[in-house]
Formats: C-alpha cells, structure tokens, sequence
C-alpha cells in the first residue's frame, strides 16, 4: 500500500483547539515587515494568519501557524524561526521550468517536509534540521540530500527523484520506513539501522540488499528487474519475488517468477490461493490471458508489472481488495472482467475515518491508475456503483455484462497492432502517407485494433494522413473491429460502422485531416463561450472533393490535448460541437485523463470541435440541444492536514 502517512506530516496539529479571544502579550508581538520578514511572499502567506489586519501577529495568531506551504518564488525564510511552533513544511507542483534552490536551514524547529511533484526543485538544503522527524521528498530534479546528524529521522521517502544516485543514512539509525522507489540509488548501507519496518527499492538500481537484521520487517518491495541478491533472516514470513508478504504462505499467495512460465502459456492458478502477491507477474513473458480463480480476494501492488503481453484478466470472486497501481505498467491490458461483486465498506482496515465522518471513504484509490481498458462488472448487480467505479481511476469504460456466457472469444485471441509512419512536414504542416503494405501488415497480424501512428513533432498544426480506398476495403474485410489514428495533435478511434460509410461514400485516396483553428476566425459569441481554449477541425475527404462529415451507424471516438488552467476542475469541462451553420451542441465528455493531459468524446459527425468550460452553477445553456445536466458531488477522500476535502463531480446528459 501506498504510504501515505508520509505526506501526513505533523501538520494536523493545526487543529489543536486555539483560544483566539484570550488576551495577548503585546511585549511579544512581532510586525509584518521586511525587516523581519525579507521575502515579500512569506509576509503574504503570514497577513493571512493576521486576524486582525494590524500588521501584527500577536502571541496568539503566532501560536497558530504550524506550517509553511510554499508558493513559487519563495527564497528567504528569515523571520519564521521567530515563530515558535512551526514545525511542518509543504510544497506541490514546483514545474520544470522553475529553477528553485530550496533552502530550508533556517526553519530548525521543522519536524516535517513534504514535497511532491516538484520537477523544478534542483536543490534541497536540510543540514541541521536535527530534528526532522519525517522527509516525503518525491518527484524533485534534486541529485543528494544531506542527512547529517538526523538522528530523529523516522520516515525517509525520496521516491521518484531519478537524478539521486546516492544516499547516505548512517546517522539515522531510528528510521522504520524507507522509500528510495524509482530513484538512480544503487547501493543502499542499512548496517546502523535498528529497526526498519518497510522498504521500498522498487524501480531503482540496487542489485543487492541485505535485510538480515531486521526481523519485524513486513514489507520490501523491489521490482526485480536490478535486484538480484536479497539477503534475509528467518523471519517466518514468506517472500515473494522481492517481496515479504506477512501471513501468507506458499499455498495461498502465488508468486510465479517470470523463468516459471513463457508468452502464451496458460497459467492454472490453484483455488488454494487467496491473494496475488506483490510481482506475481512480471515482465513480457507473461500469458495474455489470465484467470484468477473466486478464491483470491487480495491483489497487492504491482501484482502485474510490466505485464506487456498481458491483454485480459478474469476475476471469478467476490469483493476483491486491490492495492494501488496493481496493474503498473501493463500497457496492453484493454479488458478486465468482474464476475463478482464489488469490495464494500464491510472490511475496515482499508479505510480512513476523519473525527468529523459518520462514513469512512475508501482510500486505496488508483487500482487502474496509468490503465486504459474497459472493465466488465456483472449486469444489475447493485454494487458496482459509480462511487465505487470511481475509486478505482483509470481511463476505464465501465460496461455490464453477463458472467455466465465466459470472456468473449475476442478477447482470448487478439490485441493490438501498430504501424508508426513519418510524415513530410513542411513548416506546421504534416503530410503522410500510408502504404496499402502497410495496412497489410496491420490485417495480417490477426489483431482487433490496429493503430496507424503518425511520428510529428510538437510544433505540428496539421496533420493530413493519407490511405487508399483499397486499404480501408481491405480493413472492412479483415477481422480489425478498430482502427486507431494517432495524429500527435489528436487521435481518432474509428469503428468498423465508420469504415464502411467511408468506403460507402468515397474513391481514391482518402485523407484524414485534422487541424487546430485560429481562433481569431470564429463568431464573437463563440469567442466568448470557449475563451481561449483550443479548437479542431476534422474531415474526411477524397480525391474527387467528396467530404464523409457523417458515419451512418458509426462513431469515432476523438482524444485532443488540454491541459487545465489554474482554478479549472475535470469534471466542468465540455465539448462544443461548432457546426458550419453556425449552431452549437454540446457533447459528452468521456474522460479526462489529467496526467497525459487529454480530453476524450464521441464524434457521429465531422466539423470543429472547441473544449469549453461549465461551472455547476453558471447557467450556461446551449443553443438548439435541449440537453439538461445532472451533477453528482461525491466526496471521494479526506486526508492530509488533518483532512484534504476532493470533490468529485459526474457529469451526465439526458
């Protein structure tokens, strides 16, 4: 499991009951100023913790501030020494284009820092913080920490931080949790460390560890593509793959090493098994169909890494916890089916209660995290609701089906196939064609989808891909059910409905176009709608001038990158449909994936698409639809300083 608690710092003290109203020793007030206070953001984040708008913090607004959450352009922290119970320090989303020398020497009485996602931290300056108790530091361009003299340090997380290669930990023998995952570490000394409890050295470089002192360590994760050598003590606890998995045994957890079984063998997992343990399944030599039997009711994380043979998974049981990111790198996997129902709230160690909560709120969120898949759940089984489906993440497309009818053959005989074509590019204009060879390539790799991408660069404004009407025949006679365009700008999913109204309505050569509009030649009141928000035009047109704009029975399914603005939530964006006749619909979002940054819809007709924006509360409405909306507001977590409130919000059209 994901350690949280190591974003969890001593922060939650802030709310410690405060007497605001009891009188206040002046002779200790301290002015908001720059002399005190140099830097001008720090004397903005402190007005906010000034009640009384004096300019003053007085002992009491003081005594208030636990921590410092930084804001880009901070450089001198002067000052806050002088403030007695600062003890905890936050930062989160620092870009790469920042250059941030982060100098905390002068806080000495932190006892937390918790840093995440912040590219554009270079450096970290921590020497003397003795009494640190707990250090997240993850997703940093850092390359050392210097940890002298931590002797109070209990907690050490630097994940995610590939340019550390060394880390030196001799002074702090009190640690119990260890994280150097997806670090450039290669070698890691534990010999003064008294008493560690879990460590993580998955997707680093260590190749050899030594455990052996600590008897009472119950989680050691590694991902094994390094790691060659583990050396233990006789713990009686099981380990697996790189991995101690306390409580399970031989009988009922499998871990199958990647020499134990070659691509397209079936695997027979017994139904003795009751849980799938961390890097069960690793690697390309993984089969491509699984089936996890209705004993097994845990999947732990990374259970399947980097499974890339691996298409489709059936899960026979019911009420299956999953850690997070059980599924890491496992790019091909494009179905999972459910033949139970879904995990409840019934088993309490998976959830977090805040004092303030009457429900608790499911916490291992991410199971499909980094997935795009479609995800079958049994039909009219109540629940497999959307809270539920929710937490699981993912680029998913949920859909009912029928357990008792077994995975479609389908799915047991196809995946994906890819052909990447160069284009000719002439100042932002891309130009591709597709061999008829090509596409033969494609059909006679026996696959379902197939994707034809185009190789552009980032300054590309227009993409016109190129392919025979005899090859789109070709793809309608074959077995391909999709054909996938991936133009760079945007990408195009086309059924094979949409094939045939294609090779129905044309001759020739087919071009695919996809191009970004200039803004500046739409209506104002279009202007006004989607602001400066992106736009795209999409056609299809032949040799002889014939334009498709519509697909019969078809649908083409349209990812466009957005990245969203500062304030801007996933859940308010909208599509406009901007028709050559000057109308305006609104179309459903399908999915939002925020860390690719890609807006994803369904398309029956072919014009200029906008990505806009709808707060709840905004009473937009869309000319000549008639589409109402319904809003969902799901509360999905609440953690971090005490409790971190994320708001889900499900947008439906009737």
């Amino acid at each position: 499991m994901k350690k949280i608690f190591a974003l969890v710092l001593v922060i939650q003290l802030v709310f410690s009951p405060l007497s605001i109203f009891a009188e206040d020793d002046t002779s200790s007030n301290i002015e908001i100023t720059e002399s005190v206070f140099p830097d001008a953001l720090v004397r903005e984040m402190l007005s906010e913790c000034d009640w009384d708008n004096d300019g003053v913090l007085s002992s009491n607004e003081q005594s208030s501030i636990y921590y410092v959450e930084y804001k880009e352009g901070m450089k001198d922290f002067t000052g806050l020494d002088l403030l007695p119970n600062i003890a905890g320090f936050s930062a989160y989303g620092i870009t790469s284009d920042s250059e941030v020398e982060l100098d905390l020497t002068s806080l000495k009485n932190l006892r937390g820092i918790s840093i995440l996602d912040c590219s554009g931290i270079k450096s970290l300056d921590i020497s003397g913080l003795t009494n640190l108790g707990s250090l997240f530091v993850n997703g940093t361009s850092i390359s050392e920490l210097d940890l002298t003299g931590m002797v109070s340090l209990y907690s050490l997380d630097v994940s995610n931080n590939p340019n550390m290669t060394t880390l030196d930990i001799s002074d702090s023998k009190n640690l119990t949790y260890i994280s150097i995952h997806g670090t450039s570490i290669s070698s890691l000394d534990l010999s003064n460390v008294d008493e560690l409890y879990e460590l993580d050295c998955s997707n680093s470089k260590i190749s050899t560890i030594d455990i052996s002192d600590f008897e009472n360590l119950y989680t050691f994760k590694a991902s094994g593509d390094n790691l060659v050598e583990v050396i233990t003590s006789d713990t009686g606890n099981y380990i697996s793959n790189g991995d101690i998995v306390e409580g399970y045994t031989l009988d009922t957890c499998v871990t199958l090493a990647a020499s134990t079984y070659q691509a397209g063998d079936e695997v027979v997992i017994p139904d003795t098994v009751t849980a799938i343990g961390y890097f069960a399944f690793v690697g390309d030599n993984t089969p491509r169909v699984i089936e996890i039997p209705e004993s097994v009711d845990n999947v732990f994380g990374n259970a399947f890494y980097n499974c890339t043979n691996l298409d489709t998974l059936l899960f026979e049981g019911d009420s299956i916890i999953f850690d997070e990111y059980s599924f890491t790198g496992c790019t091909n996997l494009s179905s999972i089916y459910f033949s139970g129902s879904a995990a409840t709230l019934a088993k309490e160690e998976y959830f977090y209660y805040s004092d303030t909560d009457e429900e608790p709120y499911l916490i291992r969120e991410g199971t499909f995290s980094g997935l795009t898949a479609t995800v079958y759940y049994p039909e009219g089984d109540s629940s497999w609701d959307e809270v539920i489906k929710g937490n699981y993440s993912g680029d998913i497309t949920w859909v009912a089906w029928d357990p008792s009818i077994g995975i479609p053959e389908s799915d047991t005989t196809g995946s994906v196939a890819t052909v990447t074509v160069s284009p000719t590019i002439v100042d932002t204009a891309a130009n591709v064609v597709v061999s008829d060879d090509a596409i033969s390539g494609l059909v006679n790799s026996s696959e379902k989808t197939v994707t034809i991408a185009v190789d552009v660069t980032n300054d590309v404004e227009t993409v016109k891909v190129k392919v025979s009407s005899e090859a789109i025949d070709t793809l309608i006679a074959s077995d391909v059910e999709e054909v996938v365009v991936e133009c760079g700008i945007a990408s195009l999913s086309l059924d094979k409905a949409t094939l045939e109204t294609i090779s129905a309505s044309t001759s020739g050569v087919i071009t695919f176009n996809v191009e970004t509009v200039d803004t500046a030649i739409l209506s104002s009141d279009i202007k006004e709608l989607i602001g400066d928000r992106p736009v795209f035009d999409f056609s299809i047109i032949d040799e002889e001038g014939t334009t498709v704009s519509t697909f019969g029975l078809g649908v083409v399914t349209v990812s466009i990158p957005y990245v969203l603005a500062d304030g801007e939530v996933a859940e308010n964006l909208v599509i406009y449909y901007l028709a050559d006749n000057g109308d305006v619909e609104e179309v459903e979002v399908l999915n939002y994936d925020e860390v690719n940054g890609v807006v994803t819809f369904e398309a029956t007709h072919f014009s200029s698409y906008a990505v806009g924006y709808a707060e709840a509360d905004d009473g937009i409405s869309v000319p000549a639809t008639g589409d109402t909306f319904n809003y969902t507001f799901v509360v999905c977590a609440i953690m971090s300083l005490g409790a971190i409130y994320i708001l889900r919000k499900k947008r439906s059209m009737n």
